[in-house]
């Protein structure tokens, strides 16, 4: 009853990043839908429990949330499998989307608790990425307007990454997360300067655009796939809501634990432009 009475009188009304739409979903739809589908239900009360964790500091909520997003990903699951999937379309949606959520919060949160400094295990990122996965996204690419000022960098990390992979098939996973980004950092200026502003789901579709052999090069700690992320952890920051708070540090430090002492500099440029300097660089 806490969960639930959390949830819609606090969660649901916190801001998420989305559309005035999509957040109205969160408040109406979704709630109608899950007291029709359990797994769904369990994934509204996993990402309550992630909210009051952050809010108290207090990690039995965190025990609270693995409680429920496992019964949430096992219901997801089972129903995914079934005899007929389609008749629950809507409710697989949400609750995939929400567990993405909760991913993400989930790593925050139990960053949040330790003592300083507060860092992601990289473990922790990747696992929040693969759960960020239902699928590989197949798009119809738009052709890409160039960012001039940001050549040189792009360039740069396309050099480390064949200077540190001899190994083609490596590279090449890191050529195409490195495509991606620069893809993402056109489409984030993009919307700022026709919106003025960037949807979560805009810089989020990075994890799931980017190979799965990618994701394991950052779980295998490779310093061009661990550099490359610290440029997307900075691209993070134009988006600021409850379930991603301070994502973009936590990763940073998490990096630069990882990081050998000759490669460490690449994190100056991710760690001084993050944030407003990062909008000021793509809106100039």
């Amino acid at each position: 009853m806490e969960l639930m009475f959390h949830y819609t009188n606090h969660v649901a009304r916190e801001p998420l990043g989305a559309r005035e739409e999509v957040q109205r979903l969160f408040q109406t739809f979704i709630p109608q839908e899950a007291m029709k589908n359990e797994f769904l239900l369990h994934s509204l009360l996993a990402l309550s429990a992630l909210n009051l964790a952050l809010l108290q500091k207090d990690s039995k909520y965190l025990s609270l949330c693995d409680r429920h997003q496992s019964a949430a990903l096992n219901g997801f699951r089972s129903t995914l499998s079934g005899s007929n999937p389609a008749e629950k379309g809507s409710a697989l949606f949400a609750c995939a989307s929400i567990i993405s959520l909760s991913a993400k919060a989930r790593s925050c949160a139990t960053a949040a608790m330790m003592t300083q400094p507060s860092y992601f295990d990289m473990d922790d990122v990747t696992q929040s990425f693969f759960l960020s996965r239902p699928g590989k996204i197949t798009e119809v690419e738009e052709p890409t307007t160039r960012l001039p000022e940001l050549g040189d960098r792009f360039r740069d990390l396309t050099l480390l990454s064949l200077d540190e992979n001899p190994k083609a098939s490596e590279y090449e996973h890191l050529r195409e997360a490195l495509e991606h980004l620069r893809e993402l950092y056109h489409d984030i200026r993009r919307s700022l300067r026709t919106k003025g502003t960037v949807e979560a789901g805009l810089v989020w579709s990075w994890p799931v655009k980017v190979p799965a052999e990618y994701i394991r090069l950052i779980e295998a700690r490779n310093p061009a796939a661990l550099i490359i992320l610290a440029h997307f952890a900075t691209a993070s920051t134009v988006v600021e809501t409850w379930y991603i708070s301070g994502w973009c540090d936590y990763c940073l430090i998490g990096i630069e634990k990882c990081l050998p002492g000759d490669l460490k500099q690449w994190l100056r440029w991710p760690c001084e432009i993050k944030g407003g300097h990062f909008t000021q660089l793509l809106e100039g």
